[in-house]
């Protein structure tokens, strides 16, 4: 993604599981908008509301799940795959 925005800091927690107070406080001063996986997007939710009430600035981005397909869906793609997969 640093190649598609590289203004943007990008950074992979990994798996839902990694997204927690622990991994994230280097950059809890900071701005931050997660991208989940298609199919995700609930959880992350959730996960954010949590982050939020221990002084995290945290938001959801909606991009992928307003811009994509059900197959896209069902194969449950990521911020990457959106930009390289889908808009080539």
């Amino acid at each position: 993604m640093t190649a598609i925005q590289p203004k943007a800091l990008w950074l992979a927690v990994g798996s839902l599981s990694n997204l927690n107070e622990q991994r994230l406080k280097e950059v809890k001063d900071f701005e931050i908008v997660l991208y989940p996986d298609l199919g995700g997007f609930e959880r992350w939710i959730m996960k954010a509301d949590i982050l939020k009430k221990k002084g995290f600035k945290i938001a959801v981005s909606e991009l992928l799940e307003s811009n994509s397909k059900s197959s896209e869906n069902k194969a449950g793609y990521d911020i990457a795959d959106f930009f390289l997969i889908k808009n080539n």
